[in-house]
């Protein structure tokens, strides 16, 4: 009931404050018109649904929870909403603190823990199974220990691309998956492809990925990470804009909103009003920095989710605080492992180098 509640008002606020045009409000007349996309109302969400109430109907039955897990997960991964792995970790309950789970269990807890930050519980879970391969190799890129990557990337090509754009080949990672078809190859080649300055074929990629899987948020969250950095706020809103229920969405919108505006919105109200903040230390740190232009404590978390994670996107957001914080002695070491690992991005080097050359 407090979701629903919760979602109502974000519609209503959405309405009254988010499209007001001359002082009046803009009220749909069309009654197909989408004021949002609800997850939990699609065919998927309503399958995730049956599956879950039928593990509960059998308690003991590992492979109806393993297909309510399982369902959870991807779902998390297509909308890029964390509540969804605590669904999976709940379908899995019975089994999940067990000392010697089944492998299935094992596989499905290590993807819950990478989703809730555990990296330590789920590089244990990995190393138990035969064959981690990718979820394995994600782990590594996503903390920064890229030659442990590279070993688990085995024979996949995507894989070898990323580590390869993070390491100071990002164009030749570009060249490697410019034939691109699938969706995670198109995903990997937009990111490579920011990595190695090509801003237009960053977006090229997503944008195919976007053709393939249209309600792919996590894609559509990458778009809009590259619109607002190429300074173009006013189309994130019309590829996000019916997706309020998304924190991650909705944080894009409202730093499109106060780049436009200058100051915070209506979107960065619905975000104070659902909780007090967005969930985890990097989307708290842009809150801080980008919506509310608070530096210090953007600084203050963004060190938390470095110390955490390593991902160009974590660098930049510590980065960028310490900057905007006048404190650049704090990102120091962040800096300079920026340029020891590799890193090609433009936007990112430059933000090293202002950081070295202002610490003292």
């Amino acid at each position: 009931m407090r979701w629903l509640a919760v979602g109502a008002l974000i519609v209503v606020l959405a309405l009254v404050l988010g499209r007001k045009r001359q002082g009046e409000v803009r009220v749909p007349t069309d009654p197909s018109e989408v004021l949002e996309h609800v997850a939990s109302s699609s065919s998927s969400g309503r399958e995730l649904k049956a599956l879950e109430a039928a593990a509960r109907a059998e308690p003991k039955s590992l492979e109806r929870a393993v297909a309510a897990a399982r369902k959870a997960l991807e779902l998390a991964q297509r909308e890029n909403d964390p509540r969804y792995p605590g669904r999976a970790q709940a379908a899995l309950a019975r089994w999940w603190a067990l000392e010697q789970p089944p492998p299935e269990v094992v596989q499905l807890r290590a993807k819950v823990r990478l989703a809730q930050h555990d990296f330590e519980g789920a590089r244990s879970d990995l190393l138990q199974l035969e064959d981690p391969g990718p979820a394995l190799a994600a782990l590594e890129l996503r903390t920064g220990r890229y030659p442990q990557a590279r070993a688990a990337c085995g024979a996949d090509p995507v894989c070898h691309a990323r580590v390869d754009s993070l390491t100071g080949r990002a164009r030749e990672a570009k060249a490697a998956l410019a034939a691109s078809s699938s969706l995670e190859g198109l995903v990997a080649l937009g990111e490579v492809s920011e990595r190695a300055g090509d801003d237009a074929g960053a977006e090229a990629a997503y944008r195919a990925a976007l053709k393939l899987a249209p309600e792919n948020a996590a894609v559509m969250n990458a778009l809009a990470d590259l619109l607002l950095a190429t300074q173009r706020p006013g189309e994130v809103e019309p590829l996000l804009g019916a997706r309020f229920s998304n924190d991650a969405a909705l944080l894009r919108l409202a730093i499109a909103e106060r780049m436009k505006a200058g100051k915070p919105g209506a979107y960065a109200q619905m975000l104070r009003w659902r909780s007090a903040e967005v969930s985890r230390p990097r989307e708290q740190a842009r809150f801080a920095l980008e919506v509310e232009g608070d530096a210090e404590r953007a600084l203050e978390l963004a060190a938390k989710s470095w110390a955490l994670q390593k991902e160009p996107v974590d660098s930049r957001v510590l980065l960028e605080a310490a900057l905007a914080a006048k404190r650049p002695a704090q990102a120091r070491a962040a800096a300079q492992w920026v340029l020891d690992s590799g890193a090609t991005e433009p936007r990112l080097i430059a933000l090293a180098r202002a950081v070295l050359a202002s610490a003292p």
